[in-house]
């Protein structure tokens, strides 16, 4: 009797008293906290697995909306990248290894080799310019990470932003 009790009683409200009521969230939304997640985890000296995970699924929604908004960062970006091999650039550089960490469907039985974890201080970065290209603005975990990320390849970055200004 208790049992068929609580059995209709979450089916009634069994959201709303387990506290699983789901609150609305954007896709921009849902980037901006993966991506401050993984910033605050990389910090943190968390594990590179879950950080590059997340900062991968992030980054997907960023490149998506950036492709869809066709925004400056995006031109210039794919721009630089000859056309034929720019989706090769994206599914072998950049999803490679978010690719394995999400799917087992075709290489249940493979391994991730190759990876360098300090990848994701990279893609955190590229990505921190991506949201602030959509939003105009980017949040404190984001700036603290551009802040550390430029203090420690000051050396590599007149590079960088040549190669940005060459491209815009």
């Amino acid at each position: 009797l208790a049992f068929e009790f609580v059995r209709e009683v979450l089916k009634q409200k069994g959201k709303e008293l387990l506290g699983l009521a789901w609150m609305g969230l954007t896709k921009i939304e849902a980037a901006q906290r993966q991506l401050d997640a993984a910033i605050r985890m990389f910090f943190a000296d968390d594990d590179w697995v879950s950080i590059h995970t997340l900062v991968g699924a992030s980054g997907r929604i960023l490149r998506d909306l950036s492709e869809q908004r066709e925004t400056p960062i995006w031109t210039m970006f794919n721009r630089t990248i000859k056309p034929e091999t720019c989706n090769e650039f994206w599914r072998n550089v950049m999803n490679r290894a978010v690719n394995f960490l999400k799917h087992a469907d075709r290489d249940a039985e493979n391994i991730l080799a190759g990876v360098n974890p300090r990848v994701n201080e990279h893609m955190i970065f590229l990505y921190c310019l991506f949201f602030g290209f959509l939003e105009e603005r980017i949040t404190n975990d984001m700036a603290a990470f551009m802040g550390w990320y430029v203090r420690i390849h000051q050396q590599r970055l007149p590079d960088l932003f040549g190669w940005m200004s060459r491209t815009s």
